[in-house]
């Protein structure tokens, strides 16, 4: 089972386009839109606090968090994920993404974070070792990230929250792309974990 999740995503201030679903604290912190640097075609989801949600950029001085998330149905017999996605971002250690699977029941709101007993792992820029278990990705260039888990069957969300503290940080916040969610009932190499140019901190 393959789930295309971010690809030509069409640009939209609503709160859904198609089964992507996003929710945040203002239409302008968080979107999926045209960015003139899309790994895949010309549409991707990215943060912005531009009201014309043209711009890819953040205040890094005002406390935000944005789901970005997903309907899935991980099927029986096969309990096996593999969540692969390209990713940019600088921010800071505490400006970042977090990657959750929670189940469908879940109540998602914009400004509110998620149980960190969900949570798969997080994204950064910094590899200062302030965040543990995290893939290190570039604010430049697109990089890989590839992440293998299991989980019980079930209709679950999968989240992907861009989380601000309100001190310090850089351009630019978190942009996503050729997001894919495969599950398989045979266990993956957990060698193939890592994607190119990713940093994983311990």
């Amino acid at each position: 089972m393959l789930i295309q999740l971010v690809k030509e995503a069409l640009r939209s201030q609503a709160q859904q386009v198609g089964q992507l679903l996003i929710s945040r604290e203002a239409l302008t912190s968080g979107v999926l839109a045209v960015v003139v640097n899309a790994s895949h075609g010309s549409r991707c989801a990215y943060i912005t606090d531009n009201s014309s949600c043209t711009e890819h950029h953040y205040n890094p001085n005002t406390s935000t968090t944005v789901h970005l998330y997903y309907p899935i149905t991980i099927p029986l017999g096969q309990i096996y994920l593999t969540l692969s996605f390209k990713a940019k971002l600088k921010g800071e250690y505490a400006d970042l993404m977090e990657v959750f699977l929670v189940p469908r029941a879940t109540s998602i709101m914009g400004g509110q974070p998620l149980n960190s007993y969900a949570r798969l792992f997080k994204v950064l820029y910094d590899s200062d070792g302030y965040e543990p278990e995290a893939y290190v990705v570039s604010p430049t260039n697109w990089v890989v990230v590839t992440h293998h888990t299991c989980s019980e069957p079930g209709d679950y969300y999968l989240v992907f929250t861009w989380r601000n503290d309100n001190s310090l940080g850089l351009d630019p916040p978190i942009v996503l792309d050729e997001v894919s969610l495969t599950a398989s009932a045979v266990q993956p190499d957990p060698g193939a974990a890592l994607g190119s140019g990713v940093t994983v901190i311990k």
